[in-house]
């Protein structure tokens, strides 16, 4: 028996949370100039744990199965142990993708089998972020129908920019015609003077006033270096 490792406890999920959020890394080969992670200081240069140990971190989650734990970022690929991470969790936790998709797909299939991130819910289990100004939309394209042809649970999500709506409807329109699952989220924020999106506390976004409000978070957020976010 490996006594160098402490045995570490189970964590138990309530049964209120609706979120598992596994930041892998906050890096990212895409340079948006509006990438949230860029807000609030420099995020990227923080410490990331190895894939061994979110391995040991994640194995130690007892979910339910609509619960699936969320791999994401920054971009969560550009971890140098994410195949090892994906292959190292517990067949009994679902897991989910959050990505840019930026990777080579041939690499994917032959690391990660279908199966592995699939369940039965209303929205894919791999959820392909565009973003505006950098994402190759014909690449994408293309790799988006190649992993959905070959039985990988997957779609694109794209916020709906008041700059960009007319852009966003020509690209989810292209999309759907090829059987893709092409979605648009809400803008949140302020653009020419006028608040866009659905707030729970007004001004919240990017004001310039700090308040109180009661909260209980409903998420286990967990940052690169493996820290838990309280909220």
């Amino acid at each position: 028996m490996d006594r160098s490792q402490p045995e570490l406890l189970p964590i138990k999920i309530p049964k209120e949370y609706n979120y598992i959020a596994i930041f892998l890394t906050f890096s990212c080969q895409l340079r948006c100039s509006y990438c949230i992670n860029q807000h609030g200081g420099d995020l990227v240069k923080g410490r990331r744990m190895s894939g061994e140990d979110w391995i040991r971190g994640i194995n130690r989650i007892i979910t339910r199965p609509d619960l699936p734990v969320t791999l994401q970022g920054g971009e969560p690929t550009t971890h140098r142990d994410f195949y090892r991470i994906v292959n190292g969790i517990r067949g009994d936790i679902n897991i989910d993708l959050l990505t840019n998709l930026e990777v080579d797909v041939d690499t994917f299939m032959q690391k990660i089998s279908p199966i592995q991130m699939k369940r039965d819910a209303p929205y894919a289990s791999i959820r392909i972020s565009y973003h505006h100004g950098q994402s190759n939309l014909e690449k994408l394209l293309e790799k988006v129908v190649i992993l959905k042809n070959h039985g990988y649970s997957i779609g694109v999500f794209e916020v709906n920019h008041p700059q960009y709506e007319e852009e966003v409807m020509d690209r989810a329109l292209k999309a759907k015609a090829l059987g893709i699952d092409w979605r648009t989220k809400e803008f949140l924020g302020v653009w020419n003077g006028k608040t866009y999106g659905t707030f729970r506390y007004p001004n919240a976004v990017n004001g310039g006033i700090l308040q109180t409000c009661k909260c209980r978070t409903s998420e286990l957020l967990i940052a690169p270096d493996g820290y838990i976010f309280s909220c």
